[in-house]
């Protein structure tokens, strides 16, 4: 109420002032030379400044918007992003001057513009953030940005903040008066390149960026073992599919070879496998090694479990991110163990079962890989473009693996590097659909969209918290189709319902029941969503 009256009388004092004042100075304003000056500065934004950084503002969905001119703002302007499925609806608002140069109203405006990363630059490893640094990284990203399609641009770019720098009794030289430390560099640098930098990427091939749905039998073979070890894991979506350990078993006896090394170890390894210490590492382990081949995916680990450094050094330097993950999760002797028995029971599977098991099924099922990768390539993953491409989710490794529940993991190494995420998806016995695992891949880029901090507050513990994580990441999905691709939220809510078995698998409610999440919950995943990166 109070702040509804607030409004009301500044509302009337506004009128009162255009009355008395100010629609006659005004009018005065612009006859006086501002219209001009309007017109020139949008010229000159056209001209000189829209093309070179076209592929910022289409990363940001910038494309379109309004910028108002002022000559009662300062330096500083406003930025307001709208709402971020639109690309129209951005609004700037910059200075406008009768002495100052055209110049500075245009790069006022790109400044505000380099507002939309300023978020995601201070949450980079290393920065400390402040207001004084998100200023300093505003004013360095517009001369980056344009430094890439015209250096006399960025010049002036430069003088003119060096200008307002100097204003102020700062008479230094532009990187001098807006300094950056070395992290909040690094990440300004990755930043500005990734999301400015489309014409490089445009001449790769689409594998090198895109993503690549591939199955692996390493990955299979290390997530077929703990399938067979743990598939009855608790929890809403389950980590190993129960469907499978149960099929590889009937092949086995088929086979004649059941049980296994490993079958006759699941009680001991199920044990070892309940220590809270290293379970969440060893459910990634793959994700950590996909790089490496398969046939030297065990040695790798051997020498991981053994701590011959000098081996793992000798390996391509992109796996060295994985391989300290790997080195410092098995720190100990107990943890080593259980490294140890697990080498030495998926040598014997796979000699005795899992290589011809998996050769064949990957000849039954590749043209259902086939598919999968045709439909994220043309019809999902197209539609998601602008969301995956605005928070740097680019490109990595899918894998497809009969042996995980619908849980699915995800890893990414570097926020910064928009092609090196790797993700473990499900394909459930139960469906011959390549949609579904595309669906999981959609929900697992959540686990990186939502903030388990600010989730941390509404659980009570961190069993809570990740039943909490886990419920929504499936609903962020719901909510990411529907704002980019809403024609598939309701098959994705659907294949969510029957991968528990639920039943109503078409309504909306039941879906909203079985994942459900309180309003405030909701509101930050809705927040997480919408966020502009």
């Amino acid at each position: 109420g109070g702040r509804r009256r607030a409004l009301g009388r500044f509302l009337d004092l506004l009128e009162d002032e255009g009355d008395v004042f100010y629609d006659a100075d005004w009018n005065e304003q612009m006859g006086d030379g501002l219209r001009d000056r309007v017109a020139a500065a949008e010229a000159s934004w056209r001209e000189e400044i829209q093309g070179g950084i076209g592929e910022y503002l289409r990363a940001q969905r910038l494309d379109r918007g309004i910028v108002l001119l002022s000559p009662a703002l300062g330096p500083e302007g406003r930025f307001h992003a709208g709402v971020p499925a639109s690309r129209s609806d951005n609004v700037v608002a910059a200075p406008l001057s009768a002495e100052a140069a055209v110049d500075a109203s245009v790069f006022g405006a790109l400044y505000q513009m380099c507002y939309a990363i300023v978020p995601e630059l201070l949450r980079a490893p290393g920065v400390i953030p402040s207001d004084e640094a998100g200023v300093v990284a505003a004013a360095r990203c517009g001369e980056r940005l344009l430094r890439q399609s015209s250096d006399e641009v960025a010049d002036r770019y430069a003088e003119t903040f060096e200008t307002l720098a100097s204003d102020v009794g700062r008479e230094e030289s532009f990187e001098r008066a807006y300094a950056l430390d070395p992290a909040l560099e690094r990440a300004l640098g990755v930043l500005t390149t990734t999301t400015a930098g489309s014409r490089a990427r445009a001449g790769r091939p689409k594998a090198d960026f895109g993503w690549v749905f591939r199955p692996q039998p390493h990955t299979d073979l290390w997530f077929h073992t703990l399938a067979v070890i743990a598939a009855d894991q608790p929890g809403p979506l389950g980590l190993y599919s129960a469907e499978y350990a149960r099929s590889v078993r009937e092949a086995k006896r088929e086979a004649g070879v059941y049980p296994t090394a490993l079958d006759s170890a699941v009680t001991r390894l199920n044990e070892l496998l309940k220590d809270d210490a290293v379970t969440d590492l060893v459910h990634f382990v793959p994700l950590y090694l996909a790089q490496v081949q398969p046939d030297e995916f065990l040695d790798v680990l051997e020498s991981v479990e053994a701590r011959r450094l000098e081996d793992l050094r000798r390996l391509p330097p992109e796996m060295a991110p994985g391989l300290q993950q790997l080195l410092f999760g098995f720190d100990n002797r107990a943890n080593r163990r259980l490294l140890r028995e697990l080498i030495e029971v998926m040598r014997g599977e796979w000699d005795v079962f899992f290589r011809d098991y998996w050769e064949r099924t990957y000849e039954e099922q590749r043209e259902t890989f086939e598919e999968m990768q045709r439909l994220w390539d043309d019809e999902i993953g197209a539609q998601l473009e602008s969301y995956l491409d605005t928070r740097r989710l680019t490109g990595g490794l899918v894998m497809p693996s009969a042996a995980l529940g619908p849980e699915g993991r995800i890893s990414e190494f570097d926020p910064f590097d928009p092609v090196d995420q790797v993700v473990a998806v499900y394909l459930p016995e139960w469906s011959d659909d390549p949609a579904i695992p595309l669906f999981a891949f959609v929900k697992e880029l959540c686990f990186l969209l939502v903030d388990a901090g600010q989730l941390a507050r509404y659980a009570g513990s961190q069993e809570d918290l990740e039943d909490l994580s886990r419920r929504a990441a499936v609903r962020c999905g719901a909510m990411v189709l529907e704002f980019y691709a809403p024609v598939l939220a309701m098959r994705y809510r659907r294949a969510f319902l029957d991968a528990v078995g639920a039943e109503e698998s078409a309504t909306v409610g039941a879906f909203e029941r079985v994942y459900f999440l309180d309003a405030e919950v909701l509101d930050v995943v809705r927040d997480q969503v919408r966020r502009d990166r």
